[in-house]
């Protein structure tokens, strides 16, 4: 991202560019910290980082600037490691949040179960990706055949998507649910809910502090800015 703490631009622009649409301010082409230009695929995600960029006042706030992270994102990282940052979520079905259940208490167990396991059958039925599930915490080993099939899906996913999904699969700590929003078979608030789910169950009984309240508002807008960035870039 730019490197600004001062706003010293004016005006916010989206210009036609020869891989897609490229953001300017005054003029001048939004780049990364990289330096690469951003240019985004869609008009639709370009607009909306332009928004981000005109929406900011005399001092630029880096945390309202999600879609211009996500980009920054793609553009100086997941193009440059892309097999690494897909052995990295691959990595994700060995530890994948849905595998890992209760067995006490049984109410909590239960609302795993119902509500955990949909997402992992959808998992096996559309991506192919089997993942097998245990109670308690010591890692389970996933076949092969598992994610090798998640493997390939990820392969087929172009750079920008990529940039969408990987922050999902990070801030739920599921491959599952971060594909499943990919493939909009859930929503990004539905995906925080589910990846929640154990935080919710105990805050229910024991009530919320404010720093584990405040973490929980970070991961929601964390996945939702995916979420919608994934939109985006699909228009």
């Amino acid at each position: 991202m730019l490197e600004l703490k001062t706003r010293r631009y004016r005006e916010v622009g989206v210009m036609p560019a020869a891989d897609g649409f490229s953001v300017v301010l005054d003029g001048t082409i939004l780049r990364s910290p990289r330096r690469t230009a951003v240019v985004v695929p869609t008009a639709s995600l370009a607009f909306a980082i332009a928004a981000e960029w005109a929406g900011q006042g005399e001092r630029i706030r880096p945390h309202t600037l999600p879609l211009t992270r996500l980009a920054n994102a793609v553009l100086d990282h997941i193009r440059a490691s892309r097999r690494e940052v897909i052995d990295h979520l691959v990595g994700y079905a060995t530890s994948d949040l849905l595998c890992y259940r209760a067995d006490q208490p049984a109410d909590l167990a239960a609302r795993q179960r119902e509500r955990w396991q949909p997402v992992l059958d959808w998992l096996a039925d559309h991506v192919g990706a089997r993942l097998a599930t245990t109670a308690g915490i010591i890692p389970i080993a996933q076949s092969d055949d598992a994610r090798q099939a998640i493997r390939v899906h990820l392969d087929t996913t172009t750079d920008w998507r990529l940039g969408g999904v990987a922050t999902l699969i990070q801030s739920t700590g599921s491959v599952a649910l971060g594909l499943a929003v990919a493939a909009r078979h859930i929503d990004g608030d539905a995906a925080w809910r589910l990846s929640q789910l154990d935080e919710t169950f105990q805050s229910e009984r024991w009530g919320e502090d404010g720093e584990a309240a405040d973490r929980r508002r970070q991961i929601r807008a964390d996945i939702e800015s995916a979420a919608r960035f994934l939109d985006l870039s699909a228009d």
